[in-house]
């Protein structure tokens, strides 16, 4: 339907956007390597970001607002796999630029 391609496409953005800044939060380092350092404030943003995507999608007058639907777990797995896709680019190029 295309209420669930909605919340999907929506996800999907929310997902990889989040992923971008986790990336960027160094131009050199890895991910795994600025995750392990104490950020409190990107924690924080990435924990409210969550919270209000999960009540957009599953508190009822939020879902109806944005037209959204729950749509199963299945339709979400590409979006994971193609966000994990990115970020793995995402290091891969800064892996070449830190050796060029």
């Amino acid at each position: 339907s295309p209420d669930s391609a909605r919340t999907v496409a929506f996800s999907s953005l929310f997902l990889s956007n989040l992923l971008l800044i986790f990336s960027f939060l160094s131009e050199k380092s890895p991910i795994w390597v600025v995750l392990k350092k104490r950020n409190p404030a990107a924690l924080i943003i990435a924990g409210i970001a969550f919270f209000l995507l999960a009540l957009g999608v599953f508190f009822p007058p939020l879902r109806s607002l944005f037209h959204f639907e729950l749509p199963g777990l299945q339709p979400f797995l590409p979006v994971v796999w193609a966000g994990l896709g990115l970020l793995l680019f995402l290091e891969l190029l800064k892996l070449i630029k830190k050796r060029g």
